[in-house]
């Protein structure tokens, strides 16, 4: 602010002179901040130079009438370039603030609450840990009571992530399940084959592929984790 004062009494002693405000701000270490307490003073100047250079107040037109008129156009620009400034500061100052990042909780506490089903022996088949889910981009699972087979895959660079007893950040476009008549013919393929032949054998089955909602319970068997 006594920058500014001082560049006032240059003009009303009729010197020729300027000031970046944006380079004020930085020597200073000014933020936004300070904008409110600059701002209407450059803005008052702006007013009282336009008003006095396109003869809206005859007030403004006496009171700079010992000024050329193109020394109050200089001083319209210079009060315009300033005030950008003002705002290039505004914007650079919201670019550098530090941004709160939500960190997943820790694989520990992800599936602390998983509700799953550990082994069926009808369908002979036994859970991996949930505890391999989180970080990876690609499940299995197989309901023993509905016998929907599902296909998570996820699109998200931190893998999938469990809350409570949901799968998170999968995709809908890419995810699928789908109710198998011959489960036991099925399910080898999944433990056994790549996502390429799961493919394959999937694209044989008559019933009708659907949209998975994430959720797994106690008639879940979580079958296999990928990272591809």
């Amino acid at each position: 602010m006594q920058e500014l004062l001082e560049l006032e009494d240059k003009w009303i002693d009729g010197e020729d002179a300027t000031i970046n405000i944006y380079d004020r701000f930085k020597f200073h270490g000014l933020t936004n901040t300070a904008i409110s307490h600059v701002k209407p003073m450059i803005e008052g100047w702006l007013l009282d130079y336009e008003d006095a250079y396109y003869k809206r107040c005859e007030q403004a037109v006496e009171g700079y009438s010992h000024l050329k008129r193109s020394v109050l156009n200089q001083r319209i620009k210079i009060c315009t370039a300033m005030l950008e400034d003002l705002e290039r500061i505004r914007s650079a100052t919201k670019a550098s603030r530090n941004v709160k990042i939500k960190r997943p909780k820790s694989i520990d506490k992800q599936v602390a609450k998983v509700q799953y089903k550990k082994e069926d022996n009808d369908f002979k088949i036994v859970s991996i840990n949930p505890i391999q889910i989180p970080t990876k981009t690609r499940l299995y699972t197989f309901n023993t009571k509905s016998k929907m087979i599902i296909e998570y895959v996820t699109e998200s660079v931190n893998g999938f992530e469990i809350s409570g007893s949901t799968i998170k950040n999968f995709s809908k476009g890419s995810s699928r399940t789908i109710c198998l008549r011959k489960p036991l013919d099925f399910l080898p393929i999944v433990l056994q084959k790549t996502p390429k032949q799961i493919d394959d054998a999937w694209q044989t089955l008559k019933t009708k592929t659907k949209v998975p909602n994430g959720r797994i319970n106690n008639d879940t068997i979580l079958l296999r984790v990928l990272d591809k």
